[in-house]
């Protein structure tokens, strides 16, 4: 069922470039491209996937949510789904929470930090809470390893919001010790 939902994946493509207009066809293969491949166990390749098609299809966030809500209750060590969630939490509206499952995401599986950092950043332009984003974009660059970005990130947070100096140091305490 994969291959063939892979082929016909491939067929629409060509298909659209052939100027036919099939966008909500391809979105079904794509949806279903992605249930299949979380069903033998490739969850790297459906994360990938249901972001991009949140991304390209926002309204796509009500029928993904609860999947990937149940998904993360089972993979509690997979970080790639709280990622593929945090998009489409974002798609939604849901700023904090998604900020929470970005952050989430990088401390799990340090891989997918450059994924979480780069929609941190998006969110950054439109953010209704931009010293959460900031200080969410400073700990996944911690985790990521770019102390020196990371200091300049939390210079401006702190510039931003002296009070919050002991949460600062708390969170650099544990990326400070073995540096």
């Amino acid at each position: 069922l994969l291959n063939r939902a892979r082929n016909k994946g491939q067929s629409l493509k060509s298909a659209t470039q052939g100027g036919y207009g099939l966008r909500g066809e391809g979105v079904v293969n794509e949806l279903t491209n992605a249930i299949l491949s979380v069903r033998v166990g490739n969850l790297k390749e459906a994360m990938a996937t249901f972001a991009a098609v949140v991304a390209e299809k926002p309204v796509e966030h009500k029928s993904l949510d609860p999947f990937l809500a149940a998904l993360a209750a089972k993979n509690a060590k997979s970080g790639r789904v709280r990622h593929a969630r945090g998009c489409v939490l974002r798609a939604g509206g849901n700023e904090i929470e998604a900020i929470q499952l970005f952050v989430e995401a990088a401390r799990l599986e340090p891989a997918c930090a450059a994924a979480c950092l780069e929609e941190l950043e998006a969110m950054m332009a439109s953010a209704h809470h931009p010293a959460k984003v900031r200080r969410a974009i400073a700990e996944v660059q911690l985790v990521k390893g770019d102390m020196d970005d990371a200091a300049q990130t939390l210079r401006a947070y702190i510039a931003e919001n002296p009070e919050n100096s002991r949460e600062i140091i708390m969170l650099m305490r544990p990326f400070i010790d073995p540096a």
